[in-house]
């Protein structure tokens, strides 16, 4: 097995300069997939502001040998787990993380696996990583502290249901107590590979049943049951060769029915989704990467230009606090989406505006953050939409609006296989690279349009963009990464 030898803990610090004591990462070890989400610490508001976020197809669970009592992780599985937290090592060295701030959490295939003493210890010897597994109840208790940042509903008593490669967690919870939780040991990797052996390109369907919202009801549930397994049924078993990332379609079906059979156990007639759980959000959050990314290339490029290089200046200069609007805009805008009505935008403005529940904030940055909602999507600002405000507040607006309606359109147009992005600064303006994960280990790079073009699919949001920025975005789609790319 090829791990390689570990990185010194100490190696960036020396190399790079002083490490940055306000950043803080969250790898999550899961049966399917690995995570990372780096944070940035604000001492004037005590919050986190997400920085990034990279996912790694990694499928622990997925070529396990299983006994009576017990799995085993495989030697290929292994290799594959040291190959994507070792990316991710690279990644937090370049922005210079002290190592004291770095957890690695293991959920299911870890924890059932009888060689999980191997696994932390090739861990510890590969990359010099410290993995912490965590008991089932802890995990259930994690996704429902996750649940309660996405959601309002502290002061209510809640069921929180988390489906996961290689387990499910049921939490009852009230302000943040825990009054009942259970692990079973039932995820829609091992049921997978327990009862399939088809591999099987039903992504399409999941994606139209799914269509970006965040409740979904018993009859509906059951209609995606049916059409899975009328696709099925048409394949004639029929075996259809995928990508490595594209295996994590054939797992649909076996999560769709296992949350069938939690539906009719426990006669629920409707549930909403979370976009945060365990560590704190999912690639269902991907608009928050797409966010912070922008933001600091934008913020690096006015830098730039201070110091007398080449670039174009922002009308404003940009900070933490100003990454923190955006974020709070994200988390607050599908608000409006509990009233039932159309332009849920529009309500959640209202919400926010008319609402007391934001504090820390003043009433100008509130108004702010609710504009940043009100004007995410559809009709563009117009320019007196802060009428009596300072010169610098309105232009201050402009950017950050224009930051969030791009990053919400790249986010409706992700490719299916989307893995990692970056923004690359060019004579001919920015440029958004997203690149796909089937094409990782290729050899050459490839850049070229995005199926569809997004590009003109975009075309309003992007001229707002030059308008705005003074400078041309354009995006690609690379069919190859290789390892030194995800670095920054």
């Amino acid at each position: 097995m090829s791990t390689g030898p570990p990185i010194p803990p100490t190696a960036t610090a020396i190399t790079t300069g002083t490490t940055n004591n306000d950043l803080f990462a969250a790898v999550d070890i899961g049966t399917n997939s690995f995570k990372l989400t780096v944070v940035r610490t604000d001492p004037s508001s005590g919050r986190f502001l997400t920085l990034n976020r990279l996912k790694e197809p990694v499928a622990l669970g997925l070529d396990t040998t299983t006994t009576s009592s017990a799995t085993t992780i495989s030697a290929v599985s292994l290799d594959r787990a040291i190959s994507a937290i070792r990316k991710f090592q690279r990644f937090l060295h370049s922005h210079r993380l002290p190592p004291s701030h770095v957890r690695l959490v293991a959920t299911s295939a870890v924890r059932e696996a009888s060689n999980k003493s191997q696994f932390t210890r090739v861990v510890k010897e590969s990359l010099g990583l410290n993995v912490e597994i965590i008991s089932g109840a802890e995990e259930a208790r994690l996704i429902y502290l996750g649940v309660l940042q996405f959601f309002p509903v502290f002061t209510s008593t809640v069921l929180t249901i988390d489906i996961g490669g290689g387990s499910t967690e049921f939490t009852v919870g009230f302000k943040g107590n825990v009054l009942f939780s259970k692990s079973l040991r039932l995820g829609h990797v091992t049921l997978t590979q327990e009862f399939s052996d088809i591999v099987e390109e039903n992504v399409g369907v999941f994606e139209e049943f799914v269509k970006r919202e965040w409740r979904f009801t018993r009859h509906e549930l059951r209609s995606l049951v049916e059409s899975l397994y009328d696709e099925e049924r048409e394949m004639d078993g029929r075996v259809k060769r995928v990508g490595f990332f594209k295996r994590r379609a054939a797992f649909i079906l076996a999560g769709t029915v296992l949350l069938d059979e939690i539906f009719d156990t426990l006669a629920i007639e409707e549930i909403e989704v979370s976009g945060y759980a365990l560590g704190g959000g999912d690639h269902g959050d991907v608009g928050a990467c797409l966010r912070g990314e922008l933001f600091e290339c934008l913020r690096k490029l006015n830098e730039l230009h201070d110091n007398g290089n080449d670039g174009e200046e922002l009308s404003v200069s940009l900070d933490d606090r100003d990454l923190e609007y955006l974020d709070a805009a994200s988390l607050l805008h599908n608000f409006g989406l509990y009233t039932g009505k159309k332009g849920y935008h529009k309500q959640s403005f209202h919400i926010i505006v008319n609402g007391d529940h934001l504090h820390g904030y003043t009433k100008e940055e509130i108004k702010l953050i609710a504009l940043l909602v009100r004007y995410h999507r559809k009709k563009f600002p117009k320019s007196d939409v802060l009428e009596g405000s300072a010169k610098e507040a309105k232009q201050k607006f402009r950017v950050l609006c224009t930051i969030m309606r791009v990053s919400s359109a790249v986010q409706q147009r992700l490719p299916v296989n989307f893995q990692f992005m970056e923004f690359i600064p060019s004579p001919e303006g920015l440029k958004l690279v997203l690149y796909e994960s089937e094409a990782r280990n290729q050899s050459a790079d490839t850049v070229q349009p995005l199926d569809g073009d997004i590009n003109l699919s975009m075309e309003k949001e992007l001229e707002h963009f030059r308008m705005v920025f003074k400078q041309n975005l354009s995006i690609l789609v690379s069919s190859s990464i290789s390892d030194g790319q995800t670095d920054g």
